[in-house]
């Protein structure tokens, strides 16, 4: 990486100020500068002159995650998983997931024939018991052409809050003022203004003064933030990070402004400048992006995965019952392909041959669901042997997984108020019978479910058939294609509370 240092003025009343613009290199070899500018050699990574950056060997537990699916259209996606930091991790997650669907429906990134691929990596920034905050970087190729776009994300450990980038200031006026300094600093490194990208080439004539930044409150409000953020959707300030010395980073990608070895630029604002226009929490993020870690976490129980918000995208819970039978370990291994999550609902007297198998799903993300001992009709059953039969099956799981069962499935969805009062679980249904278990036809599964399915759908399939497992891998295919993401029946539901007895088909 170069780094470009320069004194210039500004136009909130310095004569002078330091600034530096830093280029971006995606390669390992030098790379041209602006056209004049003189390019001085730097150094990169933890030094004033780049982003600071968190990894494992300074937060223990921290470790990382990858998903994928394959295809002409692939998609993945690496993120840090930070053990007690749930809400922060899940909003990773699911912004990611959200790019993804939007570039495989074709809403983002060039459409047609030609094979394309989104690649998503999110890195910390900043980490203490107080602040955490991650950098989203999305690289779209399609056509020989590569786009490349990046955004931040937040989290106020004290009040568990995930917040935008905009948390990091005092409100509109300090953003007006930081858009100013941000627009100076390139016009004076010879960046020229027809050449500044949206938002920036009015900013040094409609900035606020510094008397309405100091006016402003320090402390941040959740809501206001995100409502701020979303009504300043592209603002220039939205990849915003820091350095070792404390100085604001705002990076631009190659597409914003290119340079001409077709990398970006990152623009390093003084911390003396920028003090003043940080929020509470923004102090906060620059201490934890300067200072050693020392966060305290409990390296234990994370979900595998992170939970997405299916409210955001759109799910789907694959479920199979009656296993786990011989097709079972070959489904996991098309599953795993997709980095798809399933829900098992299984019978208790089988899972004492399958449990390593189950285990090992468990690792995986997937979850497990009683479906009765033996497939008895518990309509059949008094209350005392539907609590007694529901209660071993949950053992049984419980014994080999380590946890009991969220959920259970009734056989033949069949029930009674009897059952509903004594089950002792809430009840999954679904909305989505493929009538696999009836046709047994490899094709006509996969008909139903890519025709039939909806967004927050609970598809019924079963593993103990070879026809239906056979239809897997063309279903993810095909689910994948339209956006689907693939959930556990708990992750569907999200926070919503699940009560014994109550009946559930989907997600509305």
């Amino acid at each position: 990486m170069f780094s470009v240092t320069f004194l210039a003025g500004t136009a909130q009343g310095r004569a002078f100020r330091s600034f530096s613009i830093v280029m971006a290199l995606s390669c390992a070899t030098a790379c041209s500068a602006i056209p004049g500018l003189e390019k001085l050699m730097g150094s990169t990574g933890n030094t004033p002159s780049g982003l600071v950056t968190v990894t494992s060997d300074r937060l223990p537990g921290l470790r990382e995650q990858h998903l994928s699916t394959p295809g002409d259209a692939a998609t993945s996606m690496r993120l840090p998983v930070v053990p007690g930091a749930d809400p922060f991790t899940s909003e990773l997650r699911t912004t990611m997931a959200e790019r993804q669907t939007d570039f495989l429906t074709a809403k983002d990134g060039a459409a047609g024939d030609s094979p394309r691929a989104l690649d998503q990596e999110a890195v910390l920034l900043a980490a203490s018991p107080h602040a955490l905050g991650a950098r989203i970087v999305s690289r779209i190729q399609a056509g020989g052409d590569t786009s490349v776009t990046a955004t931040t994300r937040w989290y106020d450990v004290r009040s568990g809050a995930v917040l935008p980038w905009t948390a990091l200031l005092r409100g509109e006026p300090a953003i007006g003022v930081l858009t100013a300094q941000v627009a100076d600093s390139l016009e004076e490194g010879g960046i020229a203004p027809e050449r500044l990208p949206g938002g920036l080439r009015e900013a040094t004539t409609q900035a606020p003064d510094s008397e309405a930044v100091s006016t402003a409150p320090a402390p941040t409000d959740a809501d206001a933030a995100w409502k701020l953020a979303r009504r300043l959707t592209g603002s220039p300030l939205e990849d915003i990070g820091f350095d070792a010395a404390g100085n604001v980073v705002v990076s631009f990608s190659p597409g914003e402004l290119p340079t001409a070895d077709g990398t970006g630029l990152q623009v390093v604002l003084d911390q003396d400048d920028t003090e003043p226009l940080l929020s509470e929490f923004g102090a906060l993020a620059r201490t934890a992006a300067t200072t050693d870690p020392a966060r305290k976490v409990e390296p234990a129980a994370a979900d595998p995965v992170p939970a997405l918000d299916c409210d955001r995208v759109p799910c789907v819970a694959l479920t199979f019952d009656d296993g786990p039978g011989a097709h079972t370990a070959r489904l996991l291994e098309y599953l795993e392909g997709y980095s798809a999550r399933a829900t098992f609902y299984v019978l208790g007297e089988l899972v004492g041959d399958h449990a390593d198998l189950m285990r090992g799903a468990v690792g995986a993300g997937h979850e497990y669901g009683g479906h009765s001992w033996r497939h008895d009709d518990l309509t059949t059953l008094s209350g005392a042997e539907v609590a007694e039969d529901t209660e071993r099956t949950s053992r049984a799981i419980e014994e080999i997984i380590g946890a009991p069962p969220r959920t259970m499935r009734p056989p033949y969805g069949s029930y009674n108020d009897s059952t509903r009062e004594h089950v002792g679980l809430p009840m999954i249904m679904w909305d989505l019978d493929t009538r696999d278990w009836l046709t047994q036809d490899t094709a006509q599964t996969v008909d139903t479910t890519l025709s039939d399915t909806r967004p927050g759908s609970i598809v019924l399939l079963h593993d103990v058939h070879k026809s239906t497992v056979d239809a897997v891998p063309e279903i993810l295919r095909g689910l994948t294609e339209k956006g689907y993401h693939f959930v556990t029946v708990s992750e569907l539901f999200g926070s919503a509370e699940l009560r014994p007895g109550e009946l559930y088909y989907r997600r509305d």
